[in-house]
């Protein structure tokens, strides 16, 4: 339910004991993931948000690179 709540309202709208409840309940997972039983669910966002902003720079860099050759001269 909470992914729902979450989704529709953001993370914030979630109630804060649930939240600890669920990182509590995944702490095995967190420790596989970021090598930390305490790092959370932000930590992970954090990370994907990272992640994606990279993916955007690299995209970005493919599109300038494409650009260039496409308006070269051909001469």
């Amino acid at each position: 339910m909470g992914n729902v709540v979450g989704t529709l309202h953001g993370a914030s709208s979630l109630d804060d004991e649930w939240i600890e409840d669920c990182e509590t309940a995944n702490k095995e997972f967190f420790r596989e993931l970021h090598g930390d039983p305490d790092h959370g669910f932000r930590t992970m966002a954090d990370r994907l948000v990272d992640a994606l902003r990279d993916e955007r720079r690299r995209a970005e860099r493919r599109a300038e690179f494409l650009d260039e050759g496409l308006n070269a001269d051909p001469r």
